[in-house]
């Protein structure tokens, strides 16, 4: 067996991780097999992302016991936001009416009815390239959700984000009027 050494790496810092393997190419197999995996840990393990989510680049490089190069490559880590905490922040306890479904999105009944743009797919944008905005609200408590896609045409360090606020209370009656909170679309 031979030792060989990957190389896991960002923007900041670097990750080492042995591999014993009888070739290089079963150093390399095992290499890909893990590097996804050991990515998502190294980067998942760290609390610098904040409660928005994250999408990080992480180099990987294989190299042999001389420091040879065997193979190396580049996988993404997606951090999925903190939604709890950006619900928290987006809608203070003391904005959350008496019906507040909860801090969990599976909690609230989400719709995009009345939030604009075509009627056959309501409150979806597009914001240029591949990158979109969906609008959408709960028709139980009235919680406004914005998300951003970036789609694939994104720029270095851009990310999916989501933004929560609570529509003001007229707003809320102003769809209630139009139908926009019904429980049938």
């Amino acid at each position: 067996m031979r030792k060989y050494c990957l190389t896991l790496r960002d923007d900041d810092a670097t990750l080492e991780i042995e591999i014993d393997a009888a070739s290089d190419q079963q150093a390399v197999e095992l290499a890909k097999a893990s590097v996804q995996q050991s990515a998502d840990d190294w980067c998942r393990g760290a609390d610098c992302w904040g409660d928005n989510g994250a999408m990080i680049e992480v180099g990987w490089h294989l190299a042999d016991e001389e420091g040879d190069e065997v193979a190396e490559g580049e996988v993404t880590v997606e951090i999925e936001p903190d939604h709890a905490a950006r619900m928290s922040s987006g809608v203070p306890r003391w904005d959350r009416p008496a019906n507040w479904c909860g801090n969990d999105p599976e909690d609230h009944e989400w719709t995009r009815a009345g939030e604009g743009g075509c009627d056959s797919n309501p409150g979806v944008w597009s914001t240029g390239g591949t990158s979109m905005v969906f609008h959408s609200h709960c028709r139980r408590c009235g919680l406004h959700r914005t998300e951003h896609h970036v789609g694939s045409q994104r720029n270095p360090g851009e990310h999916d984000s989501v933004e929560y606020s609570m529509l003001a209370d007229d707003a809320i009656a102003s769809m209630r009027d139009r139908g926009d909170m019904d429980q049938d679309d």
